[in-house]
């Protein structure tokens, strides 16, 4: 337990204190808290110098007794590219912002989660996946191109690259790494 001697040492200390709970990932939680209780956390600590009050106030008691209402299902009709919703059981909304990308948006306008997963380009012809927007134009003539090879018996693997489909953007990686 720590011992403050003045009011002005115990709110250094509690900014201190929140300090590292934002370092530690919880700053999500710590910003929620107001301009109005930021001012008052002088008078959070109580006269023992309670700290662990003030950190329960300030986070909303990251520790493990604020309850957290239960997802019932995204909202795929809200996604955004750096974003997903869902539907709360008790009927509200919570939103997920990233600052990167989570979706893509397919040829059909539709917004997908993001897979990583590369394809052989040999292998286009025959992918069952939804393409990127970026990449959809490309890789359906690099499709049928490869088909029409194959049917030939000219196609040569060693030549193609690996295609990431569902991503936001399109990407192309050599097997050959003097093709770059």
């Amino acid at each position: 337990m720590l011992k403050f001697k003045s009011p002005n040492l115990k709110f250094v200390t509690v900014l201190a204190l929140v300090s590292i709970i934002c370092t530690n990932g919880w700053a999500s939680t710590v910003a929620a808290a107001s301009v109005e209780s930021m001012k008052a956390l002088p008078n959070i600590i109580d006269s023992s110098g309670n700290t662990q009050q003030l950190l329960n106030r300030v986070t909303g008691n990251v520790y493990g007794s604020q309850t957290k209402n239960q997802i019932v299902r995204e909202v795929v009709e809200q996604r955004t590219s750096k974003s997903k919703h869902f539907l709360l059981a008790d009927g509200s909304y919570q939103a997920q912002i990233s600052l990167k990308d989570v979706h893509y948006e397919d040829e059909n306008g539709h917004w997908q989660d993001i897979k990583t997963d590369l394809i052989d380009e040999a292998d286009l012809d025959v992918a069952t996946v939804a393409l990127s927007k970026a990449s959809a134009k490309e890789v359906k003539q690099l499709a049928k191109d490869n088909k029409d090879k194959k049917s030939k018996n000219q196609l040569d693997r060693s030549q193609t690259s690996y295609r990431a489909l569902q991503i936001p953007y399109d990407v192309k990686i050599p097997k050959q790494w003097k093709q770059g």
